[in-house]
C-alpha cells in the first residue's frame, strides 16, 4: 500500500512540475481565492496567509520575468497575485501586467 502511495504522490509532483507557466499562474490565482474565502472566515492565521501570498507572489514574478505569461489571463491572473502583497515593486509590476492583458 505505501509503494502505490509513493508512485502516486511521485506522479503527481512531477506532473506539478511539467506543468505549463499558464496552468502554474491558474492554480496560483485559485489558490488566491482561497485565500480570500477563508480570511473572511477566520480559518486562518493572517502570517500563514502572508507567507502565502509572498510565495506566490515570487512565483508569479518568475514566471512572468521568464516569458512564461503568454495571454491576457496570464497577465490577468498574475495581476492579481501580485496585487496582494505589501511590496511597491509588486504593486507597480501589477499594474503594468494589468494594463498588458486589457492591451491583449
Amino acid at each position: 500500500m505505501k509503494s502505490k502511495f509513493a508512485c502516486s504522490w511521485i506522479s503527481a509532483a512531477m506532473l506539478a512540475a511539467c506543468a505549463s507557466p499558464s496552468a502554474t499562474l491558474s492554480r496560483i490565482y485559485d489558490d488566491v481565492q482561497r485565500d480570500a474565502i477563508e480570511q473572511g472566515s477566520g480559518t486562518s492565521e493572517p502570517s500563514e496567509q502572508r507567507a502565502r501570498r509572498d510565495s506566490r507572489a515570487a512565483k508569479a514574478r518568475e514566471i512572468v520575468d521568464a516569458g512564461g505569461a503568454q495571454s491576457a489571463t496570464d497577465y490577468l491572473h498574475a495581476a492579481v497575485i501580485l496585487v496582494e502583497t505589501d511590496s511597491e515593486e509588486n504593486l507597480a509590476l501589477a499594474l503594468e501586467l494589468a494594463l498588458k492583458s486589457a492591451e491583449l
